[in-house]
């Protein structure tokens, strides 16, 4: 015998013509395959109302109604960081004990209203005076070809860990990375050009010695007299921070990032080997052109879109180059 079903209009109907055939509530549960007392009840029912459907409204009533939705709602959406946990405790605070909610029946209702969980896309934070200047700087460069890009001379600096991120370590692991190394490397359309390990602290001094011995004779074997340095000095090209989707040597480190988690080394004399590979490797310059190209669409859009801040992830662009 099956418990806790609902009966149907249709079983009712047939509970109905069997009782006025003579049958006996038992003769009739073992027929619908319920008990007799649901078919006394389903009778008593019939005979009340005068129909055989199903009375509406039966069961326990939502504890939030509709302005206690609303009012979620607007919580939510107010300060869209907020988790079901936090929406939760604030909505309870003025509630009594016997009317709070449950985190998923708070979960239930916002998924009604259309409003979804989501983690939020790791991104760069950006001041208003970033978001000015991000739109500054494509009006001012929206006619730049890509000729005009491939002048340009980027460079940077980065460091890497033999054992990955010092916050991401499991029990029995090296503690403290292993060793790092800093490096500086420059980059144009035209490929890549030196690639140095730093061995000392930053400082004024170090950097004129390595723009000086590494930057500007990159910047002449690859471009030309004319090209444009990205940083200091020279012919300056003014730029913006907090901007690593317009800067395609970021995506490059990261790339080489990429390319490093797949290399097992021990040691950083073993790292800098397999960093010098990867910046010589066919991708980079494979990559690079493409780069300078995608660049130019993206200060394009940068202005179409206005304020919304575009995803430009380097992993897309490896899988097109691993097809290509």
């Amino acid at each position: 015998m099956v418990k806790d079903r609902e009966l149907t209009e249709k079983d009712r109907v047939r509970i109905k013509v069997l009782h006025d055939a003579g049958w006996s509530f038992r003769q009739i549960g073992q027929d619908i395959k319920c008990s007799h007392s649901v078919v006394k009840y389903a009778l008593e029912s019939v005979a009340g109302t005068g129909t055989y459907r199903m009375r509406q409204g039966r069961g326990r009533k939502q504890k939030l109604t509709d302005a206690d939705v609303r009012h979620l709602k607007i919580l939510s959406t107010s300060d869209r960081r907020k988790t079901t946990a936090d929406l939760q405790v604030e909505l309870n605070a003025s509630r009594a004990e016997s009317e709070k909610v449950s985190r998923m029946t708070i979960s239930r209702r916002l998924n009604e209203q259309g409003l979804k969980g989501r983690v939020a896309a790791k991104k760069q934070l950006l001041r208003p005076t970033n978001i000015q200047k991000r739109l500054r700087l494509p009006r001012e460069r929206k006619h730049w070809t890509v000729d005009v890009w491939n002048k340009v001379l980027w460079t940077d600096e980065s460091e890497f860990e033999v054992f990955g991120q010092n916050n991401h370590r499991k029990s029995g692991e090296v503690e403290h990375g292993g060793g790092s190394i800093m490096v500086w490397g420059s980059i144009s359309g035209n490929g890549v050009g030196k690639f140095v390990k730093i061995d000392s602290i930053v400082n004024i001094k170090i950097y004129h010695n390595i723009l000086v011995g590494h930057g500007i004779p990159s910047g002449l074997k690859l471009i030309g007299r004319e090209f444009i340095y990205q940083q200091h000095i020279l012919e300056l090209m003014d730029w913006t921070n907090q901007s690593p989707d317009l800067n395609p040597i970021e995506q490059i480190w990261d790339l080489v990032d990429l390319k490093i988690d797949c290399i097992k080394v021990s040691s950083t004399a073993s790292l800098w080997e397999q960093l010098e590979t990867i910046w010589t490797d066919h991708l980079i310059h494979v990559y690079m052109p493409k780069c300078i190209e995608l660049l130019q669409s993206r200060y394009l859009c940068q202005q179409t879109v206005q304020l919304y801040l575009i995803k430009w992830s380097v992993r897309v662009f490896c899988n097109c180059l691993s097809t290509s």
